[in-house]
């Protein structure tokens, strides 16, 4: 799987260019981080839009890949930092 891992993180990271990505995987788990450390893009940025580029990108990679996803374990958590605004 690393290798497919490999070409998400590749994918996701040409798309977004003020975001940090990563994709660490446990056994047959995947875990997509996105990180955004700039505070001025975070104001103005379409999480829900960005949220949705991610899940097509990793499903449209895992599909070329032959790699399975299982949906119904699919969970999206957005976590804020209230103190940046």
């Amino acid at each position: 799987m690393a290798p497919i891992i490999t070409r998400m993180g590749e994918a996701l990271n040409e798309q977004f260019l003020h975001v940090e990505i990563e994709i660490p995987s446990y056994v047959d788990d995947l875990h997509g981080g996105i990180c955004i450390w700039d505070k001025n893009f975070t104001k103005g940025c379409d999480m829900e839009a960005m949220l949705q580029r991610v899940d097509e990108t990793v499903n449209r990679v895992a599909a070329e890949n032959h790699l399975p996803l299982e949906d119904s374990k699919h969970e999206r958590l957005v976590l804020r930092d209230r103190r940046r605004g």
